[in-house]
């Protein structure tokens, strides 16, 4: 189907690997608590780590297991199942960039809010290969 964006045995990296500066939401240890009624939040790392301890392993997945696919699976979604809504005249669903192959979807909603100010995002993708790119990094900016 797609890459895998979430490691459910907590023993690596999903292949989605994304790490926020600030924790979002109320920063809950609590890995991939993404279900009602105790959706928590994810733990922030500044600077930004991809060595391969347990706890940097927990936060990544815990992110990860919220870019879901349509069926709600923690994985990418192919072209048949593009997430970005154009505007209108068109208004309808497709990759930004028609090159690519997957994309990955997260709703950003109140348990995983990002605070007011900047926070730093650092992401990497791990290919089918098994090798991991650079990461890339922006910033989200929440003004009040």
């Amino acid at each position: 189907m797609g890459p895998n964006t979430y490691v459910e045995d907590l023993s690596d990296f999903p292949d989605l690997q994304i790490e926020t500066a600030n924790a979002l939401g109320n920063g809950s240890a609590a890995v991939c608590d993404r279900s009602a009624p105790d959706k928590g939040g994810v733990p922030g790392l500044d600077p930004a780590d991809f060595d391969p301890t347990p706890a940097n392993i927990a936060v990544v997945n815990d992110l990860a297991c919220r870019f879901l696919d349509g069926q709600d699976r923690p994985l990418g979604r192919g072209p048949n199942d593009p997430c970005v809504q154009f505007p209108p005249p068109s208004e309808e669903y497709r990759f930004v960039n028609p090159a690519s192959k997957i994309q990955f979807c997260g709703k950003i909603e109140s348990p995983v809010a990002f605070p007011v100010g900047d926070t730093l995002i650092t992401v990497r993708l791990r290919d089918i290969d098994g090798h991991v790119g650079e990461p890339a990094y922006f910033i989200v900016r929440i003004v009040e």
